[in-house]
């Protein structure tokens, strides 16, 4: 028998959060109210859709969430800029620094196109990425002249993680009192949603829910696979605080 799979909304940060609940809105619409039985419910469920929407756009037009969108977007152009740095080079008349631009863009193609990624995720991929550049392509990036380059990308991605880091404080401690709320009216009816449609499928059998549901199940899974990523990331930024903090620590007295 076919179920919704539970989903602790909690979890996700606001934009996501908004974003899940387009997606189910969205699932509603094509399969219609009427057909999931859902009627009653489902207007409760779109006029509080629309008060988040209201109040995801104040946090939007914040300034602190400006600055944050100003700083991704800058090491995007810079990332995107040394990519094409990279690029040309493999057309150079000297075929060393042909070479060694292959190799940088073998090291590029590892990480994929990291703008793609949530800003967690990119934060540790070009991290990562600048990291092992420096580490053991010092002589190629000097042959490209990327050296000062992947230097201001480092720099532009260490300014982002400062200025989301105070975000994420915020928001942990301190979320919106519009939001909250819009949080806190939606996630009820949306419980209510998927407690009535599997209880349905148990009575009326699968037939007018089984696409929904699976369509539904593949968002969910979709969201639980970017929380994982987000955990791993996380757990990764811990495990290099502690490495570096035992390296800057005196341990000879144990």
């Amino acid at each position: 028998m076919k179920k919704i799979i539970q989903f602790d909304l909690h979890l996700l940060h606001n934009e996501e959060h908004y974003q899940f609940h387009f997606d189910v809105k969205k699932l509603f619409e094509i399969h219609t109210p009427d057909k999931l039985n859902i009627g009653t419910l489902y207007s409760v469920y779109e006029s509080a859709f629309n008060v988040e929407v209201q109040a995801l756009q104040e946090e939007r037009n914040s300034e602190i969430s400006k600055t944050i969108a100003e700083a991704d977007a800058y090491r995007n152009q810079l990332y995107q800029g040394f990519v094409w740095l990279q690029e040309a080079h493999t057309l150079h008349f000297d075929h060393v620094v042909q070479d060694a631009a292959r190799k940088i863009g073998g090291v590029i193609e590892k990480y994929g196109d990291v703008r793609t990624l949530n800003y967690s995720m990119k934060s540790s991929a070009i991290s990562e990425l600048c990291k092992e550049l420096k580490s053991n392509y010092s002589t190629e990036l000097y042959s490209i002249g990327g050296k000062q380059w992947l230097t201001s990308l480092s720099e532009a991605n260490e300014d982002f993680i400062s200025q989301f880091n105070k975000v994420s404080i915020d928001e942990t401690n301190h979320i919106s009192e519009l939001m909250h709320n819009a949080r806190e009216i939606i996630d009820p009816l949306y419980t209510a949603f998927i407690t009535q449609i599997n209880a349905q499928t148990v009575v009326a059998g699968e037939a007018n829910y089984s696409e929904f549901i699976s369509q539904l199940n593949n968002y969910i899974n979709h969201y639980k696979t970017l929380l994982s990523a987000r955990k791993y990331c996380q757990r990764i930024d811990k495990t290099k605080e502690y490495l570096d903090l035992t390296q800057q620590t005196d341990l000879t007295w144990f």
